[in-house]
């Protein structure tokens, strides 16, 4: 192959290469949003369109965890059947025993789905409506009181 040969090769391939980098966009917070919807149908098979889905992770405040983690269990106890639970803590930092004896509702997760899906990496609670994301409330320190009486609600 000539030298010029190999020159025009390599700016075919390194054009080509600018083309895709340029045009590939990062993914929009509605997108992220529904590849969230999409691992909830697609990974954990929910039985029914739910309303709310609370996360449990044992990321971030240790003590805003817990007091989230006694909101869920309370609220499990309600039995309301539109209310999922997935499990994201290993029980290293949280007592999730309550949960691993209650099976129904109620989904563990490994670590390696929080990476490949877009789940929130702290505790957060999901709203749904008409199976799509409507919001969600991530549990942070500074403002524990006033998210975790809005659930509650």
């Amino acid at each position: 192959m000539k030298m010029v040969q190999k020159i025009r090769l390599i700016s075919i391939v390194s054009a080509l290469f600018l083309i895709v980098s340029c045009n590939s966009e990062k993914p929009s917070k509605e997108d992220k949003l529904n590849d969230l919807a999409s691992f909830f149908k697609d990974e954990l098979h929910l039985k029914s369109s739910p309303e709310r889905i609370f996360f449990i992770s044992d990321k971030s405040c240790a003590s805003c965890n817990k007091s989230f983690l006694t909101l869920a269990e309370e609220i499990y106890g309600l039995n309301n059947k539109r209310d999922y639970f997935i499990i994201g803590a290993s029980g290293m930092i949280l007592d999730i025993s309550y949960f691993i004896d209650h099976k129904d509702r109620v989904y563990h997760i490994k670590r390696h789905f929080t990476k490949k899906w877009q789940i929130p990496k702290s505790s957060s609670v999901i709203y749904l409506k008409g199976n799509k994301i409507d919001s969600i409330i991530t549990i942070s320190a500074t403002n524990i009181k006033n998210q975790l009486d809005l659930i509650r609600k």
